[in-house]
């Protein structure tokens, strides 16, 4: 009987700890890849907001609601030397058009709306 307690308790040990490591592998893989998205984040974006005459930009990556990682490249202010920190306010311009299509397509797509419906009844 005793051995028999001893040999639950091995194998419920044994397999506390592949649990564990499994655990911990899952998360270093995430880490791991979310280090591979900044790092590209880090090398490229700079690239293109020269390329694209942009003067700063915030970036920021987002699981489940959270915000996991936020970067911030270039200036606010390039005449004054300021550089874009997570506190500076970004302008939406005419990107809320893109959007605001694309979200009304969806609900055309979905049956929610007709295309041709006009505003008010929506």
């Amino acid at each position: 009987m005793r051995n028999r307690n001893l040999i639950y308790a091995v194998i419920i040990l044994v397999s506390l700890i592949s649990l564990t490591l499994g655990f911990r592998s899952n998360f270093i893989k995430a880490e791991a890849e979310k280090q591979n998205a900044t790092v590209h984040l880090d090398e490229h974006v700079p690239e293109l907001l020269s390329l694209y005459d942009i003067p700063g930009a915030s970036i920021a990556l987002i699981k489940n609601g959270e915000v996991t990682w936020s970067g911030q490249y270039g200036y606010q202010d390039v005449e004054e030397g300021k550089p874009v920190t997570s506190d500076t306010f970004f302008r939406a311009e005419s990107i809320t058009k893109s959007v605001t299509a694309w979200g009304v397509m969806n609900l055309v797509e979905q049956g929610y709306i007709e295309l041709d419906d006009p505003v008010e009844n929506i």
